[in-house]
């Protein structure tokens, strides 16, 4: 039973997250190739974060690209849920 309402809600999850960026975001595609060429060449390559909690640095895909700022506010929410 426990396993039945874990996958309800990792559904629940995916669908926020549709919701979320439905009609926010351009060409996920594009972006999603981009940082992938990204993470490939940098080692230490994060989405979102430029410095974790215990004070390592990040190179940070979405840093100084404005039109990226609602995916990288979206992606920090669902990180944390």
């Amino acid at each position: 039973m426990r396993s039945l309402c874990c996958l309800f809600f990792t559904s629940v999850k995916r669908l926020a997250f549709i919701h979320l960026w439905s009609g926010k975001v351009g060409d996920v595609t594009t972006v999603e190739s981009a940082w992938y060429d990204y993470a490939f060449k940098y080692t230490d390559a994060s989405f979102v974060y430029e410095k974790s909690k215990s004070g390592k640095l990040y190179n940070c895909f979405t840093k100084k690209k404005p039109e990226l700022n609602y995916m990288s506010y979206a992606k920090r929410k669902l990180q944390k849920a």
